[in-house]
């Protein structure tokens, strides 16, 4: 089950982090921590069975560095609830930490195989403290600041709830849930030493093959919506624009408006109760949704 899941976190997150080249950040971040997590299962099953002290193996353990959990997750949390956030090049920073340990790292251990030093970088209570406890308590933090966030859109998308805006801020939410469960396990195992860290890797499991499942039914599954954009950056126009849309999708999809014959912009206008013909291609052509392709002949 564990290298199974490996292999699925590996090439789903792969996948996600390529489409940075597409500027789908949030996709971007997602990748990373399930590149993380993936490496973090597999290592778990390497050592397991004894492969790690094989004398032609690449210490790919020392690949998935926590230090990278922070940062990915609190980007990830600003792209997927505040539509106007940007990333800077000073942001490349946050993950510096992470190269430094992970090349620190590789150095220790090629010194100790080919040079024969025996240096042991997890005994010292400095190394401890900034790559095993700074980590999940930054991540606690984060996961504050996304909670945050999270309450700040809802509170927003609350007042004119529509199909979409419901169904992305349950997706937030899931999402969200999950690492907060999963920040929690970590840190009663690391604080309590309660025996948690096979559960926590089960639900690993679980999570991946089901996120995997996800990406390839719903390739844009963390887009965020048009409405959900539009009422995230100005509640107040942005509100009777989302309304106007939900009208918009129910006379296509469901009244199946396009099949009646002659269907003219006046007509649709007069069908879903406006005044400006201009204003509905407008709201249409601006929408990202298959809406578009139909009402093109009109």
């Amino acid at each position: 089950m564990f290298l199974l899941a490996a292999s699925q976190g590996i090439l789903l997150s792969l996948g996600l982090i390529t489409s940075v080249y597409y500027r789908k950040w949030a996709h971007f971040f997602l990748g990373l921590i399930i590149l993380i997590l993936s490496l973090e299962i597999l290592s778990t099953w390497y050592i397991r069975m004894g492969y790690h002290e094989a004398s032609y193996t690449f210490p790919f353990w020392n690949l998935p560095s926590y230090l990278v959990l922070p940062p990915a997750f609190y980007f990830f949390g600003k792209f997927i609830a505040r539509p106007h956030f940007q990333i800077l090049k000073i942001h490349r920073l946050f993950f510096a930490p992470a190269i430094l340990e992970i090349l620190i790292e590789l150095l220790s251990y090629f010194s100790n195989i080919y040079l024969g030093t025996s240096i042991r970088l997890f005994p010292n209570p400095i190394w401890f403290g900034l790559t095993e406890i700074v980590p999940p308590l930054a991540l606690v933090f984060v996961l504050f600041l996304w909670g945050m966030d999270i309450w700040a859109l809802q509170k927003v998308l609350v007042k004119t709830y529509t199909t979409s805006t419901r169904k992305y801020l349950l997706k937030v939410l899931g999402l969200y849930s999950i690492f907060v469960l999963l920040a929690l396990l970590w840190i009663l195992e690391l604080f309590f030493q309660l025996p948690a860290y096979f559960i926590t890797l089960r639900i690993l499991c679980i999570f991946i093959f089901a996120l995997g499942y996800l990406s390839y039914f719903q390739p844009d599954f963390l887009r965020m919506p048009e409405s959900v954009y539009r009422l995230a950056s100005s509640p107040g126009q942005a509100r009777v624009t989302a309304l106007e849309m939900e009208r918009i999708h129910k006379a296509f999809r469901e009244e199946r408006l396009f099949l009646k014959p002659k269907l003219s912009l006046r007509n649709c206008l007069n069908l879903i109760i406006w005044a400006a013909k201009g204003h509905l291609w407008n709201l249409i052509s601006s929408n990202s949704s298959p809406v578009t392709l139909l009402c093109a002949p009109c």
